[in-house]
């Protein structure tokens, strides 16, 4: 059974989680178990600038949003703790990009788990980084 699977079945912790891939076949399987989900590709993480547009696209965060980590946390937990919001949010970063890459996928990974934290939701960020991002538990991890 995959992890995916293995957590739908168990119910969708609050947190952080790294994933090696979210496809079609992935949201079919969400959307099966009658939970939404939000999938932001290509994020551009090598660029901070970049990174703050996409998100405030996706969320649809005010005209107001003020492009820095604190305002994208703020921003971000707003959205979170409201109606609508998915019950999983999928981060796919660009990979490549260098250390500055690195940095900002390990910083965004870090604001999410504070959004997490305190509104009870769950992000998957797919792919290798942040290396100390846990990956995604089965069922069996959680006892």
């Amino acid at each position: 059974m995959t992890p995916l699977l293995a957590l739908l079945l168990a119910g969708v912790p609050a947190g952080v989680w790294r994933i090696e891939r979210f496809g079609p076949i992935q949201i079919e399987l969400v959307s099966c178990f009658g939970r939404s989900v939000q999938r932001i590709s290509n994020l551009l993480v090598a660029d901070k600038a970049a990174i703050m547009d996409q998100l405030a696209s996706a969320f649809q965060f005010p005209e107001w949003f003020g492009h820095n980590w604190d305002a994208l946390y703020d921003s971000l937990s707003e959205r979170a703790a409201g109606d609508g919001f998915p019950d999983i949010v999928v981060v796919e970063p660009v990979t490549g990009g260098g250390d500055q890459a690195d940095r900002n996928v390990t910083t965004l990974a870090e604001i999410l788990a504070d959004v997490a934290r305190d509104t009870d939701r769950c992000f998957l960020i797919v792919g290798p980084r942040p290396d100390d991002l846990p990956p995604l538990p089965s069922s069996t991890d959680r006892r």
